[in-house]
């Protein structure tokens, strides 16, 4: 199956994402009126301010920040907050996934004898819930 085509669900679950936060938005900027703590013309003046700042966001990351984005990942602070380029992996939800799933299998395996240590001759015994003496 390739990766980087989106199937209908995915589709389907942007357009929902989308549509529920326009909702929302919607909702929130009405109840602000109707609870007259705004104006409508304050209300419409921070709808405007809003996508004016999210369409100057959408232009710097995309335009400025993704092209240098390498050179931002190298930097010192960065390797310390651990900041990776993601952005070459289709489903970065499943990659991990999967990773984690990878990494976890031989570590899942059924411990013998998990906690306890019996050995012939000793009076000390170990299990969970500490040393005990006979």
């Amino acid at each position: 199956m390739n990766n980087t085509r989106q199937t209908f669900l995915d589709i389907l679950w942007k357009g929902a994402t989308c549509a529920s936060c326009l909702l929302m938005a919607v909702a929130v900027s009405y109840s602000r009126v109707y609870l007259l703590y705004h104006t409508t013309s304050q209300v419409m003046m921070g709808v405007w301010v809003g996508i004016a700042l999210g369409v100057i966001w959408f232009g710097l990351v995309h335009y400025l920040f993704t092209p240098i984005f390498p050179v931002i990942a190298n930097w010192p602070i960065c390797k310390f907050f651990l900041v990776k380029d993601t952005t070459n992996i289709p489903n970065l939800m499943t990659f991990e996934f999967e990773n984690v799933e990878q990494y976890n299998a031989p570590h899942l395996s059924p411990r013998r004898n998990a906690g306890a240590i019996h050995e012939k001759g000793s009076s000390l015994r170990r299990n969970r819930r500490g040393p005990k003496t006979d």
